[in-house]
């Protein structure tokens, strides 16, 4: 029954052997690191593409806030670190304006070193709306989404929307209708 699955892994695995990395390409430029606030991106991306069942939790928030002020404001402090010491431009992205992350890197990041502190609020509501709207996913979803999703994000040092587009098509695939 996981035959496929298992053929799959395999040839992965061969694969990776044989090219002696994951990497297709310029290896310099694809080198893994530890960049978190991809995860905040995302948030923002996620959030802004289901806009119409995020707005539906974001009347929750002031009340969540107020409630949990203790846990909101020690996430912002841990987020504003984040963005302060792990906030890299790759350069890729400094350099290629054919891409639309180009221009917001360029027009917004880099106009002023604290303009990445902004979102910082809008991360944190972002992550409590679409927390809620998946409250209604199964609990296995709800557990190993968030840890793929930083296996799979936080290692790209490219701010890149692509990157966005499986984890968004699978956190979209599990909004249940109201």
């Amino acid at each position: 029954k996981c035959f496929g699955f298992i053929l799959v892994g395999v040839g992965f695995l061969v694969f990776v052997k044989l090219n002696n990395g994951i990497v297709v390409g310029d290896r310099s430029a694809h080198e893994a690191v530890i960049h978190l606030p991809q995860i905040l991106y995302f948030l923002i991306f996620c959030g802004g593409l289901m806009f119409p069942y995020v707005l539906q939790h974001i009347k929750n928030f002031p009340s969540f806030a107020a409630r949990n002020f203790l846990f909101i404001a020690i996430s912002g402090i841990l987020l504003a670190a984040i963005v302060h010491y792990n906030t890299m431009g790759h350069p890729y992205l400094l350099a290629d304006n054919r891409h639309f992350t180009f221009y917001i890197w360029r027009k917004f990041f880099l106009r002023h070193w604290s303009l990445k502190f902004v979102l910082v609020p809008a991360y944190i509501t972002a992550a409590f709306c679409i927390t809620n709207t998946l409250q209604k996913s199964q609990l296995m979803f709800r557990i190993l989404f968030p840890v793929c999703l930083i296996l799979s994000l936080a290692p790209q040092a490219l701010l890149e929307f692509r990157y966005f587009i499986i984890p968004f098509i699978l956190c979209r695939l599990q909004v249940k209708p109201a």
